[in-house]
């Protein structure tokens, strides 16, 4: 609760949801990224998805078109998290679950979905709360921990979902 929060936080500042204000700063940034491909789409709340294949080249690489985007939404007043990766899923996880370094962005190479998700929480897969919950209690706290089990397994308990977003993220299953 927020007096709870606040008692251990006493400096903690609180404001009141604005949804419309929200909504039009969530336009002005899927805008700034209609600069780098036609193919720009939410993905849930503060999360936009840009398809850039085949278009890195024009501004100077992979690299240089994070680092531009990064700044171009924190121009606009935002904060900007950023990953590349041959799936949204693996994009999405590295961008809203990693450490990223100071520029905002991160690059990850086509074939190193595993090894960059390894580490990552369960719930970096878009799971929803109460699976990954669950996932955490059994003691699967990571992706890499979920790579591990056998798939009849998991499929058995959690259902086809789990598998899905996993095969997604990781470039077995196009999303």
């Amino acid at each position: 609760p927020l007096a709870e929060a606040q008692a251990l936080c006493p400096a903690l500042s609180v404001a009141q949801l604005d949804r419309g204000a929200d909504a039009a700063d969530f336009e002005k940034v899927l805008g700034a990224l209609m600069r780098y491909s036609p193919l720009v789409g939410g993905g849930g709340f503060g999360v936009a998805f840009v398809d850039i294949g085949g278009a890195a080249h024009l501004f100077g690489g992979e690299a240089s078109l994070a680092q531009d985007a990064v700044i171009r939404v924190r121009n606009i007043g935002l904060d900007a998290r950023a990953a590349v990766a041959a799936t949204p899923g693996c994009a999405y996880a590295i961008a809203s679950f990693s450490a990223l370094p100071q520029a905002g962005f991160r690059l990850i190479p086509s074939g190193g979905e595993k090894e960059a998700l390894s580490a990552l929480p369960v719930a970096a897969l878009r799971i929803g709360a109460k699976t990954a919950g669950t996932l955490k209690t059994l003691g699967l706290t990571t992706i890499g921990a979920l790579l591990t089990r056998p798939r009849k397994e998991i499929g058995k308990r959690f259902g086809g979902r789990l598998l899905a977003r996993l095969d997604e993220a990781i470039g077995a299953l196009v999303e």
